[in-house]
């Protein structure tokens, strides 16, 4: 009598098979994740990057409006002070420019405020307060009252971070040139402010690249109210 053929016991896996299976699902693991932290970094480096441009762009425009509303006044307390108030001073610092100016922006803080439309303002680079690392900022320091203490007082605001560069020239109609410097104090100037103010606004991208914005603002009083 012919005996059936034994069939075969079914066959498991050998632990070589199991560690080669177990090492490839790692590799392709550490492979998905590492794919998806790297996109992860983009994002955020994608993110942070529009942010300061928006940052940039927003400050542009608040220094603008500022520098088109500046103005000087001949009507002062003249017992009081030696010299005009209201200034117009911008400092050539190299990378780091600043702008003294008295403008016609002043915003009531409180409803029947007894403030007028006036305020001092200034625009400079520094350090942002207990920032580590140190990080450089765009500051707007302003003042509703234009008095003994503009040059020194006032509240300070940061409108933009991570700043590289801060330039500032004055289009001297005289001389039909941009010049680096204007006081408007001086003899040269005679109370007189200059045409148009060009500001470039260079910042330092997440990923250590740098970025300028540039604008042109023109001032609409430029001559020393009188009347």
């Amino acid at each position: 009598m012919r005996r059936a053929p034994r069939r075969a016991a079914p066959r498991g896996f050998t632990l070589i098979e199991v560690l080669i299976a177990a090492g490839l699902l790692a590799m392709i693991g550490a492979s998905v994740f590492g794919s998806f932290r790297q996109a992860w970094a983009q994002k955020e480096q994608v993110g942070a990057r529009d942010e300061r441009y928006a940052q940039a762009r927003a400050a542009l425009d608040r220094i603008s409006t500022d520098i088109a509303s500046a103005f000087l006044s001949e009507h002062f307390d003249r017992r009081r002070f030696q010299q005009r108030p209201t200034l117009f001073v911008g400092k050539d610092n190299g990378r780091e420019d600043e702008l003294l100016f008295s403008a016609l922006t002043a915003e009531r803080q409180e409803r029947d405020q007894k403030t007028g439309d006036q305020q001092m303002l200034k625009y400079f680079v520094d350090d942002v307060p207990n920032a580590r690392p140190p990080v450089r900022a765009l500051f707007r320091r302003s003042r509703p009252i234009i008095d003994e203490e503009s040059e020194r007082r006032g509240l300070r605001q940061v409108l933009c971070e991570h700043v590289k560069q801060l330039q500032l020239q004055y289009w001297d109609g005289q001389r039909s040139e941009w010049v680096d410097e204007w006081d408007a104090a001086r003899s040269e100037h005679a109370g007189v402010l200059p045409e148009r103010v060009r500001i470039e606004l260079t910042l330092e991208e997440p990923d250590g690249q740098e970025r300028t914005f540039t604008t042109q603002t023109r001032i609409m009083l430029r001559r020393s109210l009188d009347f």
